[in-house]
Order: C-alpha cells, then structure tokens, then sequence
C-alpha cells in the first residue's frame, strides 16, 4: 500500500513539473483558444485571446484584433480550452438554484403567519424545485474546462 501512495505521488509530481517547461507551448496550433495568465507591471492580468505564434522568448497572441507579444519572464499560466462538461454544469446549477430556492422560500414562509410551524418543509421544497430548475440549466449551458499546458512555478 505504501509503495502504491509512493508511486502515485511521484507520478502526480513529475506531471506538475512538466507544466512549467516553456516547450510545452510547442503543441498550442495557431487560432486555438487559450487562456492566458501574465504580469503586466505590477499587475496580473487575465486574457481570452487565441494564439498566434511561439519562440524561445515569448508568446505572440491575437486579442481583440491586435497581436500581443508576451515575453517568457511575464507568463505565468496558459491553458487551453477542452470542450465543456455537461455534468458540472448541471452540478453548480443545482447547488445555486437550490441555495436560491431555500433562501426565497424559506425567507417568504417566515413572513407569513400560515407557514410558522413548517418554515424548514417550505424551504426545503423551494430548494428542490429551484435546486430542479438550475440544474436543468447548467445542464444546457455546461461548464467549460480547460487543460493548463504551462505553469510558473
């Protein structure tokens, strides 16, 4: 059992250590969507943008019509987008339309005198109705994942 935890962990470090080889932005293909982390002054700055080129140096982005050069000592993560997932959407749609439900409902009995003795029953209804409702439409809209390619570390 010890030897199996060792060998996972020694697995799951090598995997973070190689996402903070610049190599790795060698896989990114131009006009694929990424998500880029970087210093910017004193600042950090996020950027949806697709990518356009890449050196030893620097990694050259197009966002909003213009290309943005980003030098390697100022990148701190790219990610690239893979696709959405349906479940975790539906997950959080669940999650916050049930919190919704029980709070609108919950605060809606206590407020009328025909609900005093079941303010708990009547939010928890209003949790698994709206819980229902946002999970219908988390399930619509998804979640979007994305794979981080480079890291600082």
């Amino acid at each position: 059992m010890l030897r199996l935890l060792t060998l996972t962990l020694a697995a799951a470090l090598t995997a973070h250590a190689a996402l903070d080889d610049w190599q790795n932005l060698q896989a990114l293909r131009p006009g694929e969507r990424v998500w880029i982390i970087y210093r910017d002054g004193n600042s950090t700055r996020h950027r949806t943008a697709t990518a356009a080129s890449w050196t030893e140096s620097a990694l050259t982005i197009r966002h909003k019509r213009s290309e943005v050069v980003i030098s390697r000592a100022d990148l701190v993560k790219v990610s690239t987008y893979a696709g959405k997932s349906r479940a975790k959407g539906a997950a959080m749609g669940a999650l916050i339309g049930a919190a919704a439900g029980a709070t609108f409902f919950g605060v809606a009995a206590a407020t009328d005198d025909f609900f005093n003795d079941s303010i708990a029953l009547v939010a928890a209804g209003g949790a698994i109705l709206f819980g229902g409702v946002g999970a219908v439409v988390g399930l619509a809209a998804g979640s979007t994942k994305t794979q981080t390619i480079y890291q600082v570390k």
